[in-house]
């Protein structure tokens, strides 16, 4: 949302969609030295654009599952791609 009217799909590229679960920001980071940041962003976005518009590993990975399955099925769902170096 952007002052308080949603944001629309054409011109936000980010902009949460019907699918709430659908990873729309894809955060990838180095995390030796980068996961507060990453963290910190992740909640600028989801506070933005919905918590479920935003996939970060630590929040988004659930044990038990197979991690490279799930980043390849967020990756492939999302609108943007953000590597923090």
């Amino acid at each position: 949302m952007v002052d308080g009217t949603a944001a629309s799909s054409t011109s936000d590229p980010v902009a949460p969609t019907a699918d709430r679960g659908a990873a729309r920001v894809f955060i990838s980071y180095r995390s030796s030295d980068g996961r507060d940041k990453a963290t910190a962003l992740a909640r600028e976005l989801g506070q933005r654009f919905g918590d479920a518009a935003v996939f970060l590993d630590k929040d988004d990975l659930r044990g038990g599952s197979v991690w490279r399955d799930e980043v390849v099925r967020a990756i492939g769902q999302k609108a943007a791609l953000l590597l923090l170096l």
